[in-house]
Order: C-alpha cells, then sequence, then structure tokens
C-alpha cells in the first residue's frame, strides 16, 4: 500500500519501500497537498507559499510540478490520488495512508478505554506516538508555509504524552514513569501538565516530600519567568498532597455494567429487608448501538457504550436522581429515591433533555471517526412503586411504572422523548407536547387511541391516551422553564429553562 510520512521527515513509501520524490519544490508541493489532505488547495496559494509568486503570475511553473509528481505517484500505485479540483488540487487520501490519520485514529481508540483498561489504553497511546521519526516535517523546518502545521502537530503529539501518562499511571505504572516524567518536565520547563503528573507519580511512589518540591520548583520558575502564579488546577494538587487526599490515590479499574451485576452480592433475606411504596418518576434512555453493529471493534463498541452510560448517570446525579440499572444498552434512573421532591418529574424531563444533548455530542464524535451514529430513546412515567434497602447489581423497585416507562422507551423513535400522562400532567407548564398515536398505528381521536404494546412488558395502559412526544429545545441556563399550550388538537413543545434542579 502506498503510503505518506509527515510525522518525521517527508517520506513516500510502497509496500516498505522508500519512494523517491526529488527536488526541494516538488518535496515540498507535496507536503502542503498533504497538509491539506482532502482539501482544495487553490493553485494561487500554493504559487505564493511555495515560489512567492504573486497574484496573476503564470501557474506553467505550478502545473509543470504537478505533473511530475502524478508520474511519481502514478509508478508508485498512486494513480488518482492528485486530483484537479478547481480552483486548484486536492490530494485523495484514506486517513490510514497518512501517518497522521493513522496516530488520530489510534489515540482516538485509546481514549476510549482508559475507564476499563488503562493497560491497554496505554498500549494503543505508545502505538500512536510510535509513529512519530522525529520533529514533525522536519526539512520544511523554516518553510512559512510549515509553521503553522509544524505547531499544530508538535502540541499534539505532546497532548497524546500526557493522554499515554495518564494511563500508565492509572495502572499503576507511576514508579516507571517518573524517570520519562523528569524528561519531559526538562524539556517542557512551563508545560504544567507534566509536572502535575510528576507530582502524582512521586506521590503515589511513597515521595510526597519530591512531589512538593516539584511544586514549589513550578512556582518559582512562573513567577520569575511570566510573573504568575501556577494554575488554580496545580495549586489544588499541591493543597492534597500536604493533605494526603485519598482522591489522589489511584481508582480501581472500572468494570463494565454487565460484568458488575453478574458479581454482584446475594439479596439479603426478605425477612430483613426493608419495603416502601413511593411515587416515583422513571427515566429509561437506551442509546440504540444497533447502527454500530459490525462497524467497530467490538471492544471499541464496548467502550463507547460505557461512556453513554457514564455520561448518562452523571447528568441523572447532578438532577437528583439515581441510577437504577445500567446492564445491556439501557440505563434507567429513577427520581424519587432515596429523597423525594415535588419537581422529581420535572427533573427527570430536565435529565433526559441533558443526556440527548450530550448524546448528541458523542454523536459528531463517533461520526467524524467512524461514520456511525448513536439513536437515543426515551421513555418516563410517574407511579407508584415498591422499593427495598439498596442491594448492589440488583433492581431495588418494582411497579407497573417500570414496565410503563419501559414500554415508552422502545415506543420511541430516534431522539424522541416519551411521557406517559402522568408525568406530563405533573410537568404541565414547563414544557410543551403534543400527542402521539401508539406506535404503528394512524393517529386517531385521543380517546380512541389504543395502548402501546411490548411483546415483554405487555400492554400499558396508562400509555396510550396520554403518551406525549417531547420535542425539547435548547435549555438557557439561568431561565425559568416555561410550558405553553397551543390551541388546537396538538401540544406543540418547546422548553426553555435552567439547568439542574
Amino acid at each position: 500500500m502506498l503510503e505518506f510520512l509527515i510525522l518525521g521527515p517527508l517520506e513516500v513509501r510502497t509496500d516498505g519501500r522508500l519512494v523517491p520524490v526529488h527536488g526541494f519544490r516538488q518535496r515540498a508541493l507535496l507536503a502542503m497537498l498533504l497538509v491539506h489532505a482532502n482539501e482544495v488547495v487553490p493553485s494561487g496559494r500554493l504559487l505564493d507559499e511555495l515560489w512567492g509568486a504573486g497574484p496573476g503570475t503564470d501557474t506553467a511553473v505550478l502545473r509543470v510540478r504537478i505533473s511530475q509528481l502524478r508520474k511519481v505517484l502514478r509508478s508508485a500505485g498512486g494513480d488518482e490520488l492528485l486530483q484537479t479540483r478547481p480552483p486548484g488540487y486536492a490530494l485523495k487520501l484514506d486517513r490510514d495512508r497518512l501517518d497522521l490519520g493513522r496516530h488520530e485514529r489510534l489515540a482516538a481508540e485509546a481514549g476510549l478505554m482508559p475507564g476499563h483498561d488503562p493497560a491497554r489504553a496505554a498500549v494503543r497511546f505508545r502505538e500512536a506516538l510510535g509513529l512519530w521519526r522525529g520533529p514533525p516535517l522536519a526539512d520544511f523546518a523554516y518553510e512559512p508555509f510549515a509553521q503553522t502545521t509544524i505547531g499544530r502537530l508538535e502540541e499534539l503529539r505532546l497532548t497524546t504524552v500526557e493522554k499515554w501518562i495518564d494511563a500508565e499511571l492509572a495502572a499503576g505504572r507511576e514508579r516507571e514513569m517518573v524517570g520519562e516524567l523528569g524528561t519531559l518536565v526538562a524539556e517542557h520547563p512551563l508545560r504544567e501538565g507534566f509536572r502535575a503528573q510528576m507530582m502524582l507519580a512521586l506521590y503515589r511512589a511513597g515521595r510526597q516530600a519530591e512531589a512538593l518540591e516539584v511544586y514549589q520548583q513550578t512556582r518559582s520558575l512562573l513567577i520569575e519567568e511570566l510573573g504568575v502564579e501556577p494554575a488554580p488546577a496545580l495549586q489544588q494538587l499541591h493543597s492534597a498532597v500536604l493533605a494526603h487526599d485519598p482522591s489522589l490515590d489511584r481508582l480501581p479499574v472500572q468494570r463494565p455494567a454487565s460484568i458488575i451485576a453478574s458479581a454482584a452480592a446475594p439479596a439479603p433475606p426478605a425477612a430483613v429487608r426493608r419495603e416502601v411504596r413511593k411515587t416515583v418518576t422513571i427515566l429509561v434512555c437506551d442509546a440504540d448501538p444497533a447502527g454500530l453493529g459490525g462497524r467497530l471493534d467490538a471492544e471499541l463498541l464496548r467502550g463507547v457504550m460505557e461512556r453513554c452510560h457514564q455520561a448518562s448517570a452523571q447528568i441523572v446525579t447532578r438532577h437528583g436522581g439515581t441510577v437504577e440499572t445500567s446492564a445491556g444498552d439501557a440505563v434507567m434512573a429513577v427520581f424519587g429515591i432515596p429523597a423525594a421532591h415535588e419537581d422529581d418529574a420535572l427533573r427527570a424531563v430536565r435529565a433526559a433533555v441533558e443526556v440527548r444533548r450530550a448524546l448528541a455530542a458523542l454523536n459528531d464524535e463517533l461520526d467524524a471517526q467512524w461514520k456511525v451514529r448513536l439513536s437515543p430513546r426515551f421513555g418516563l412515567d410517574t407511579g407508584e412503586v415498591v422499593t427495598g434497602d439498596a442491594v448492589p447489581g440488583r433492581a431495588l423497585i418494582s411497579g407497573e411504572a417500570v414496565h410503563v416507562a419501559l414500554g415508552l422507551q422502545r415506543a420511541a423513535g430516534p431522539g424522541e422523548i416519551l411521557l406517559s400522562e402522568a408525568t406530563c400532567r405533573l410537568t404541565r407548564g414547563a414544557v410543551r407536547a403534543e400527542p402521539v398515536a401508539p406506535a404503528g398505528g394512524p393517529r386517531r381521536r385521543p380517546g380512541d387511541l389504543a395502548p402501546i404494546r411490548h411483546p415483554i412488558c405487555g400492554p400499558c395502559p396508562r400509555a396510550g391516551p396520554a403518551a406525549q412526544r417531547l420535542r425539547a429545545r435548547r435549555w438557557r441556563e439561568g431561565a425559568v422553564p416555561v410550558h405553553r399550550v397551543r390551541r388546537g388538537r396538538h401540544r406543540q413543545v418547546a422548553a426553555r429553562g435552567g439547568g439542574p434542579a
């Protein structure tokens, strides 16, 4: 395969053999097209940056170099790579033909792993860093066209190095990383990220005094060189080291929810469990990874779903809810346990809207990297449930509300939030919604709507005539949620309002 290397001196290789590209200007032309791979670079810009030619300059010299470069690529098996695209030229490349593209892919894959397998994430980060053969575009270090790109690529490398060290520290290799960090701190004395990692590694290695000394050296250097104090994050780390804060200890490796559930402790005997009845709001969210099947490695898919679950759990907790289960692809949360609030139903709706927004942001990342997207679906119901003592990995609640919320979630379309009548009634005045017919059937008069059914949870009588589709627009921080009902058959949804209650 023909491949191009810019993470070091410019090279072109095919099946491991070097492809000669002669002449400084021709090499510079190829480098500039690689820097802007899959983009159309105007002829005028190429002439200006590579030859210093002004407007109106004859483009014959550029056409000659393009023709020569095409011959080189054609002889190496890249017939259709260099294309003429008015007003200039474009080099069309798959990401894995360019070492920069492979680096970005490996780093992105490693970023999905640290929570549950930091050791493997560290290995993947090392693979990404192993593609660097020296300073990027080293043979064009003094060329104007390469200056900005060289700076960007060098920052990319350092950011990847920081992530690699984070993964190594999470895997318990703090002693091994102290020497590496010492070299990095010496090479980049003003980069506080490396100094923070050095402090943490020394502290976890039982060298608290040396960790504190690193901070004092950093503070003196910053004051002397720049006249500023260390960043707040470094100051907080210093205080935590002084206090032996437990948060500095290495966290246990997180295991997937399915493994945690299977290893859960057995439930206590029924005789010693306390059971009470409570009115709560149930929120069920399923990110629906069906569109990812076969398009991502199983391990990467697991990492994606864990990120979905973690993001959902954080948002639910911030809004006052409790994550009840996080198994398989679905997350079920309950609002009203252990503490009940008058606005638990509204908290649940607001959490659903924020989760949907968070998953939309994750979708952008997945689409850019692997051309795949998630399809989150939400269902909410409010009702009485029976709840008992907390038992790790076991359901704490049971009741019809759980089945109704599950049925609504499964009946929802991609990106939809379905509310039962009970939840809609409690949030009236805070959201706007419109009635929807049961899944798979035409819209009828409200009184004629049949209940939503699901082959597992069965009929959901309270979900039929009053099921509501929430179409929430952006939530603006600091505003109070407002509900407005349009006259006529439909209630249009527009939610404005603040963050967590």
